[in-house]
């Protein structure tokens, strides 16, 4: 058994490693987007709803350490956490906003989400977040 000889040697991403997939990404995952309606005294009113193909999917949360930039013409967005998750979502942008649970069945926290990064080989994706609720 060697390279070349469709065995599992072949493969980037052994067999087994999917099977671990909860353990590596914990948290659970799903991303929201914004509309906007007019209320009755003509404000806007700003409604979240799920974004289809990207609800309950895996992901590992983890703290930041960036801090806000403050100046007299700017004031930066401290970014607080940031996550990865499993898989690449071009659809993600940073208008959206993710509810993260950091395991299943756990309470979600909402985070807006200021940076969204993905991997070279388009495998994975970074979200940088700010948290909004705890």
């Amino acid at each position: 058994m060697g390279l070349g000889t469709n065995s599992t040697l072949d493969s980037i991403v052994h067999p087994d490693l999917l099977a671990s997939m909860p353990r590596v990404y914990p948290a659970v995952v799903t991303i929201q987007a914004a509309t906007e309606t007019q209320g009755d005294d003509y404000s806007v009113v700003q409604a979240w709803a799920n974004v289809s193909g990207i609800t309950a999917v895996r992901g590992s949360l983890a703290a930041a350490t960036a801090e806000e930039t403050r100046r007299a013409d700017m004031t930066g967005i401290k970014v607080t956490h940031v996550c990865d998750l499993a898989a690449y979502y071009p659809q993600i942008t940073a208008s959206h906003r993710a509810q993260i649970a950091r395991a299943s069945g756990e309470v979600a926290q909402t985070f807006n989400i200021t940076g969204v990064k993905h991997d070279s080989q388009d495998g994975s994706t970074r979200l940088e977040l700010e948290i909004v609720s705890f």
